[in-house]
This record gives structure tokens, sequence and C-alpha cells, in this order.
């Protein structure tokens, strides 16, 4: 416990005053002390080693040789006082040896023709401190630059014999593959394709959804009508039938006061009788007739009557019926 109380306010004194130099003596005889320390019932804890051997020597020892490189490295001024671990590392000296670049630089060189780089030199006199930081004018400088280059170089290629303009019928050779092409057109294709069949299923839609429409519409039309129809054959039919209950009082009428105007002598049965006769054959022949007008009229294809229709015609009716019947 001594030892190792010692060995941290070892540790303390230099933390507090790094610059104090010990002596290797002091270190030893500091060292000789703390060995000869040791309090009695304190048992010596037995460490494990590399070899298997437990001991105690091996790691006094490394802890006295990493006091000793913080000592030595604090006097060189490799530590600093704020942070003691930290290793301070010297900075590489820049190299720059140009004789031996440009001497490099000649032998890597080689001798080609001017027709081989085309290359050209052009004057930065309009480069100014203002247009570096300014991007425009740096692009406008850029731009007659190589507007300067090629005014110098397309004259000296003429003059060599340098075709620099593409003829007429200069085809040249696409970037991508046939194949590659073929791709992308059939790529192309069926995209348009499936366009197409989007707007055929749409358009069919909208077909078919006008066209229940427009069925609807017709339905319903033809609803209406037919309903209207209805009731106006009903209002038919009830306006024909007051005509004709209308038709058959008046007959019936017609036909009492006929029977009134038809003086008859009951005092004399035989004249009776052949009055009777004489009646019942006019109204025979009167039915006949009858018949007939009604037949010409054709009302017995919008009425079925089962009953006999009584009508008595005037005069004037009477002789037109005999003239037609005959």
């Amino acid at each position: 416990m001594v030892k190792k109380s010692n060995r941290r306010a070892k540790k303390r004194r230099l933390m507090s005053d790094p610059f104090n130099d010990l002596n290797e003596e002091d270190m030893v005889s500091d060292e000789g002390s703390d060995k000869g320390i040791k309090e009695e019932g304190d048992e010596e804890k037995p460490y494990l080693t590399l070899n298997g051997m437990h001991s105690d020597s091996e790691e006094s020892d490394a802890a006295q040789d990493s006091d000793r490189e913080l000592q030595v490295a604090l006097k060189e001024g490799l530590l600093k006082t704020d942070r003691l671990n930290y290793v301070v590392r010297k900075k590489r000296p820049i190299i720059n040896k140009v004789a031996e670049l440009r001497a490099k630089l000649a032998k890597f060189e080689k001798k080609l023709p001017w027709l081989e780089t085309l290359d050209v030199t052009v004057a930065n006199d309009s480069m100014t401190s203002e247009a570096v930081d300014d991007d425009f004018e740096r692009e406008i400088i850029f731009y007659k630059q190589a507007q300067e280059a090629v005014q110098t170089a397309v004259p000296r290629l003429l003059k060599m014999g340098v075709k620099v303009f593409r003829p007429a019928d200069y085809y040249a050779e696409m970037a991508k593959s046939d194949e590659h092409m073929q791709k992308i057109r059939k790529r192309m294709l069926d995209m348009q394709e499936s366009k197409q069949r989007q707007d055929a299923i749409r358009r069919l839609r909208e077909e078919k959804k006008f066209a229940a429409k427009v069925q609807k519409e017709v339905l319903e039309n033809r609803q209406a009508e037919k309903k209207k129809l209805l009731e106006a054959v009903k209002k038919h039919r009830k306006g024909m039938k007051s005509q004709l209950e209308d038709m058959l009082n008046n007959a019936k009428r017609l036909q009492r006061d006929e029977l009134q105007r038809v003086s008859i002598s009951w005092c004399d049965a035989t004249e009776a009788r052949w009055l009777q006769g004489a009646i019942r054959s006019y109204t025979l022949q009167r039915r006949q007739t009858s018949m007939r007008y009604f037949c010409k009229l054709d009302l017995y294809s919008y009425f079925s009557v089962s009953f006999p229709v009584f009508y008595v015609p005037n005069e004037r009716e009477k002789l037109n019926l005999i003239s037609d019947a005959k």
C-alpha cells in the first residue's frame, strides 16, 4: 500500500511542478526506499506474467519506464501542460526542388510535331484581380482566349493542308451502337402502343357511359310517349262513349216521338192489326237501313256493339239511305 501511495505522490509532484529535475540517484533511492518499506501483515499479491510466473517486479519496472519517458518528453517540449498525454508531432519540412523537377520534365517531354499536340499559347493580359472573384468576367476571358486560339490554329492547319471543316456528305459514327438504338426504338414503340391502348380503353369507357345515358333517355322518352298515348286513348274512348250514349238517347227520344205521332184507332181491331204489321215491317226496314248506315260509317271498328241500334232518321236521311241501299 505504501509503495502505491509513493508512486501516486510522485505523479502528483510531476503534474504540479513539471520542470522539477529529478536525479537518477534520487529516483534510485526512492525506489530502494519503496522496496524496503513493507508493513507487517501485508501479503504480497501474486501477479501472473506471460511465462505463467507470479511476480510484481516486472510491473514496477514498466511503471518506472513510463514515468521516465514522460519526464523526458516533458523536458523536450513534446508534452503540453494542459494535455500531458498529447504528443505533438513535428512538422515535416516543405520539399520543393525546382531544378530537379524541371530536369525530370525535360526528360519526360516527347519531341512530337505540332500537328500531334495542337498546342497554342495565348497571352493572359486581360486577367485581373477583380476577374478572379467574378465568375461572369472570368468566363468571358476564357471565351476570348479560346476564340483567339482558334483564330491562330485554323489558318496554320489550312496552310498544312489539313481539312478543318466537315464535308456536306459526311456522316459521323454514332456514339451509341445500332443494337442499343434498336432497344431504345423498341422501348419508345412500346410506350407509344401502351399510350394508344390506354387512350382506346378510355374512349371505349366514355362511349359506354354515353351509350348508357342515351339508352336511358330513349327509354324515358318512350315511357313518356306511351303514357301520353294511353291517356289520349282513354280520353278518346271516354269521349266516343259519351257520343254513343248521346246518340242512343236521341234515337230513343225520336222513336218515342214517332210513336206518339202515329194515331191509332183502337176501336177498329182489323185496322189495328194492319197497323201493327205495318209498324213491324217499318221497324225491320229501319233496322236494316240503320245497320247499313253504321257499317258505312265504320263505327263497328271502334266499338263492338252486341245490342241493336235504334236510330230514326229524318225524311231527308230516309231518302238518302234508300238511294244508297238501292
